[in-house]
């Protein structure tokens, strides 16, 4: 995790990487939905207490149906700026 300055307009985000657990099934599918959770409550604390800008990119080693997105892009501490399973583009502060 990283707390980057903008130079120009001076406000703030976070970017984020993760690698979640591999293979497929239920059991892992859970386990990545709970690391989904951690990983959330974590960038929630330290993008308080006025919401920043969270970019969170990694392996997610699950498919866009599975419950492990729903948690992380349903938490309303975060402020969403863009959700994608593959973005590239700018993203203005």
């Amino acid at each position: 995790m990283a707390r980057l300055l903008a130079k120009k307009s001076g406000r703030q985000l976070i970017v984020a990487t993760t690698h979640l657990k591999a293979r497929a099934g239920t059991l892992p599918s859970m386990v990545r939905k709970e690391q989904g959770k951690d990983l959330v409550a974590f960038l929630s604390e330290q993008a308080a207490p006025n919401p920043l800008p969270v970019i969170i990119s990694g392996d997610f080693n699950a498919e866009p149906n599975e419950s492990v997105y729903s948690t992380m892009l349903g938490n309303k501490k975060l402020r969403r700026v863009r959700s994608s399973t593959y973005y590239s583009g700018t993203v203005t502060l």
